[in-house]
């Protein structure tokens, strides 16, 4: 019923034939290290996709309307919640004037960029060792300029082809994993991300409806990089990612280039010293005048003791300072040698508790 009485509405409708293109944003991978991190907040200048060893070309989608840019820049801000969870607010912008159409039939754009707002939160997963685990999630609103010529070919007042121009909002979601390795001033990372691509179909027949960029399909990216510490305040960051899937386009080998610089506290180095030795003192051992030895410790106070360090140190890792603290009193009252020795001496447990 509701589609017969569509069709009595339309009846005697122009009819259209329409042909589009869109300047969509590069396909890239998430914007993370994976590591935890080095400053309470920091600011990232660069482009997240800085040139393209192959110009991107039709995929599996023959009808795709797109143009793709090879220049995209972005800059943003980031704050550690703790130092393993950070999230930021960042701008993306790919230049119209390095935009690259996927074909030669797509009509020509104009000198528009496409431009992004979005947020991101990434949290990096301790394994024990200089390896992490990283998870991130981006999400971005864009503003893509399309351009649309159409040309009425049924029930026409006028045979004329119009031009339109304009912009679309689409949102866009990245998510990724991202196992990492650092060593010294170096981290090295790799990782996978699924992110939607925006899409328009370049030649559509229609009754004149307004052109539409869709979210488009979920792309899936792989890359890989290195980030080097300059300093005490600057990384820079060199990465290097490959779009595996097709739809809506198939790209080549890229690259993308950022500055972090830091703000804000620094968090100290995962590179606790090693333990220092510890001598114990045997059960019914007492004090006997200048230089005697400290009053005993038990074997069960000294392990009781040697566990809650392992526990303290995992915790600072995290951020959790509260918690490291409160083991700080009760290491201290077991075994105030190996508190002095041992458990005042890691790094990051003396960052927690140190005034």
């Amino acid at each position: 019923m509701r589609l017969s009485l569509a069709l009595l509405a339309c009846a005697g409708c122009s009819t259209y034939i329409q042909h589009r293109a869109a300047l969509v944003p590069h396909a890239t991978p998430v914007q993370a290290l994976g590591q935890p991190a080095a400053w309470k907040g920091n600011a990232t200048l660069g482009a997240t996709n800085i040139a393209d060893a192959v110009a991107p070309g039709v995929g599996d989608n023959p009808n795709a309307g797109v143009a793709i840019p090879s220049s995209q820049l972005r800059g943003a801000l980031n704050l550690a919640v703790t130092r393993n969870l950070t999230i930021g607010i960042f701008s993306e912008r790919g230049l119209a004037s390095t935009a690259h159409p996927i074909k030669d039939t797509l009509p020509p754009l104009d000198d528009r960029g496409v431009g992004g707002v979005g947020y991101s939160a990434s949290y990096s997963i301790p394994t024990g060792s200089p390896w992490r685990i990283g998870l991130a999630l981006e999400m971005t609103m864009w503003r893509v300029p399309w351009v649309e010529y159409s040309q009425c070919i049924d029930f026409c007042t006028t045979p004329t082809v119009t031009v339109s121009k304009g912009t679309t909002d689409v949102g866009q979601i990245g998510f990724g994993i991202v196992p990492s390795y650092q060593f010294g001033d170096w981290t090295f990372f790799g990782g996978l991300t699924g992110r939607t691509h925006p899409l328009i179909e370049e030649k559509v027949i229609n009754n004149g409806e307004w052109p539409d960029v869709e979210e488009g399909p979920m792309n899936a990216i792989v890359s890989g990089g290195a980030a080097y510490e300059a300093g005490e305040r600057v990384q820079f960051v060199l990465q290097a990612h490959q779009v595996l899937t097709q739809d809506p386009v198939a790209y080549g080998p890229s690259i993308g280039f950022s500055v972090v610089i830091g703000l804000g506290p620094r968090y100290p180095k995962v590179d606790p010293p090693p333990p220092a030795p510890v001598m114990y003192v045997p059960v019914g051992a007492t004090p006997a005048g200048p230089g005697a030895l400290p009053p005993p410790v038990t074997l069960d106070a000294h392990s009781q003791a040697v566990e809650l360090t392992q526990q303290a140190r995992t915790q600072a890792q995290a951020g959790e300072c509260d918690d490291v603290k409160a083991i700080d009193a009760r290491v201290r009252a077991l075994d105030p040698e190996y508190h002095a020795t041992v458990f005042m001496r890691d790094a990051l447990i003396a960052y927690c508790v140190a005034p």
